[in-house]
């Protein structure tokens, strides 16, 4: 079956069974290798893409899900412009407050973190550490220390706040 999407801002067709998991075409297919193939859980970051701007396990995802779609990859995240100075405000607060990006779970990690700003998470909220953790549960990597992230997500967080900049909503 031909599946119709756009793959990284690009108009994509693939045809393959229409029940292939996301993540093994993207593999498989296009050769995106930070779409790794998990315990088909969705707890570990590691098969993370962003589907119509929202965080989703690709190796939950069946093909025929993503018709007329939008999917974007940490690949195409971290390098384009429309999402690049995302990425590199995201990393940043990462690394300040000793965030490890493992390889195994960065995308989870980054698209967490992006869709978190987006949300127009308030500090003052009382359940914003709650809000935090929930977004950050697609991540269950054994290089995360949970401080670590809270911190960084708080910092990313103020620094949005304070420039009245939030993330960037991708390529329209």
């Amino acid at each position: 079956m031909v599946i119709s999407f756009k793959l990284n801002g690009e108009a994509t067709l693939v045809d393959a069974l229409p029940n292939a998991r996301l993540s093994n075409v993207l593999r498989d297919e296009f050769g995106l290798k930070s779409v790794k193939i998990s315990s088909f859980d969705g707890l570990r970051g590691s098969d993370c893409v962003l589907l119509d701007e929202e965080v989703a396990p690709s190796s939950l995802v069946p093909l025929f899900n993503v018709e007329n779609r939008d999917v974007v990859t940490l690949e195409y995240f971290s390098t384009d412009k429309s999402y690049s100075q995302d990425y590199k405000l995201i990393t940043k607060c990462f690394k300040e407050n000793g965030v490890s990006l493992c390889g195994f779970c960065d995308a989870g990690k980054i698209f967490a973190a992006y869709r978190l700003v987006k949300s127009n998470i308030n500090e003052e909220d009382p359940n914003f550490e709650t809000k935090i953790k929930q977004y950050y549960s697609i991540s269950l990597c054994r290089c995360t220390n949970l401080n670590n992230l809270l911190n960084a997500t708080k910092e990313l967080v103020k620094i949005s706040s304070k420039t009245k900049r939030s993330m960037s909503y991708g390529r329209k």
